[in-house]
């Protein structure tokens, strides 16, 4: 009794669905997906021992192992970027207002910061100069290796990426100077290992976070 009773309900409920179905064209998807689904790859594994790395198909075989323009540094690629692109937006940022929800959901100003090719070249040619009356040391290798640093070659960055971050990176790369980045995510006494190891002489930090 109770089933024949819920009968019409069902099927009313079934109408709306489908109802809802048709007016916000959910439809068309249904259809794509059962008589126009690609079976074109947009990625394959870079190689069989290590499936997380992926690449085009297109460029499994003639992968690019080096910049187009004959740069060989990363400062290199940047400064032919500056004079290339001088006058283009290089950079953008919107003010941090806030939390809207605590530690989840960001709210930032609708007025944006641009800086230019240009600007940030000038920026931060200007902080390696600084490095270097400094003391800032220029790195005696030219390989990554996992020996003890002996000279002050490297500086840190403790910071949220923005501007700024990049702009004090180029900055040391345009005098050869390492370096390297350390996370508060990482605990206090993993940051305190981090600069004692690399001895590191400067430290590139928000103001808020100095006491």
């Amino acid at each position: 009794m109770n089933e024949v009773l819920a009968l019409p309900l069902k099927i009313l409920l079934i109408a709306l669905d489908l109802l809802i179905s048709l007016l916000t064209f959910k439809w068309i998807k249904v259809i794509q997906t059962c008589f126009f689904a690609s079976e074109e790859l947009l990625s394959v594994p870079l190689n069989e021992d290590d499936p997380s790395h992926r690449v085009h198909p297109e460029f499994v075989a003639e992968r690019a192992t080096k910049p187009g323009n004959g740069a060989t540094t990363m400062w290199e690629l940047a400064d032919i970027a500056f004079d290339q692109f001088s006058d283009s937006v290089c950079m953008r940022r919107r003010e941090f207002l806030g939390w809207k929800v605590p530690k989840k959901v960001k709210e930032f100003s609708s007025k944006v910061d641009e800086f230019t090719f240009d600007e940030v070249s000038v920026t931060s040619m200007k902080f390696g100069a600084a490095l270097r009356s400094h003391g800032g040391c220029v790195s005696a290798d030219s390989k990554t290796t996992i020996d003890a640093v002996k000279i002050p070659c490297r500086i840190a960055i403790f910071e949220n990426t923005c501007p700024e971050w990049m702009m004090a990176c180029l900055g040391a790369f345009s005098q050869s100077i390492a370096v390297m980045t350390v996370y508060a995510t990482l605990g206090i006494d993993a940051v305190i290992e981090a600069v004692c190891d690399n001895q590191v002489p400067v430290i590139v930090c928000n103001r808020s976070n100095v006491k």
